[in-house]
């Protein structure tokens, strides 16, 4: 079987990191999606490259169709195996106090940019050897907490996008959504809330998913065809049971 090429978007951080670390240590030549300049971009190329893994940097924002373009213009590969929508974007508050242009990033950024993404490399996916598009939700997109709203809204419809294009695209592209609860990220570990001792203790598991443990699923689900597509993979360790109505 030829090499897979996988995209990830948002990949130079958190969840996308490790996805992008695991499909490189899986033999993956990886395109490694980053919208603004940081240091970890190049941390973790280097991280890579020095464990033989392929990669590559590549650099657009998931809202803007012209960057999209013009950097999958820049992708040497004929085929696209497989698409991580990692890329996301999270401002919290209670639903009465956001505001329009509040909406506008988050669905721009959580629905609309997996979509327009899709539609623009749906050539090369559709060249690819058993393409899989893998879409990185939420359970907030099943039971919201209290002042997720914007966010929650974006991370359902991720979830009703992904079944329904399974049903679209049936033995042409596998569709895959993952679920997680609260991931050992810098962006949950840093809040008030992750900071807090207690913070695990409605989580019946009694920690915080691990990055790493996201990325092996997205890894089983482009390897395993026995999964059926369309699914939406819950990995929470049983919070979304303790959430409040």
């Amino acid at each position: 079987m030829d090499e897979r090429v996988a995209l990830v978007t948002g990949g130079t951080k958190g969840i996308g990191a490790a996805i992008c670390k695991q499909l490189a240590l899986e033999g993956y030549f990886v395109y490694i999606n980053y919208r603004r300049d940081t240091p970890e971009k190049d941390d973790l190329i280097n991280e890579i490259r020095a464990t033989g893994g392929k990669a590559k940097l590549i650099c657009f924002d998931v809202t803007n169709i012209d960057e999209i373009q013009i950097a999958i213009n820049s992708i040497v590969h004929e085929k696209i195996d497989i698409l991580v929508n990692n890329a996301g974007f999270l401002q919290d508050d209670l639903i009465y106090k956001i505001e329009l242009k509040t909406w506008h990033t988050v669905l721009n950024t959580n629905y609309f940019g997996p979509v327009r993404l899709f539609e623009l490399i749906k050539e090369k996916l559709l060249k690819g050897e058993r393409p899989s598009v893998i879409n990185i939700g939420s359970i907030s997109g099943i039971k919201p907490r209290a002042g997720q709203a914007a966010y929650a809204v974006s991370k359902s419809m991720i979830i009703e996008w992904t079944n329904v294009m399974a049903n679209t695209y049936t033995n042409k592209i596998n569709f895959y959504c993952v679920s997680p609860g609260p991931v050992k990220t810098q962006m949950i570990i840093q809040t008030k809330w992750g900071k807090d001792p207690n913070a695990t203790k409605r989580i019946p598991l009694g920690r915080f998913t691990e990055p790493e443990e996201i990325a092996k699923i997205v890894h089983l689900l482009d390897k395993n065809n026995f999964i059926l597509s369309g699914q939406n993979i819950v990995y929470d360790g049983g919070f979304i049971n303790t959430i409040m109505e």
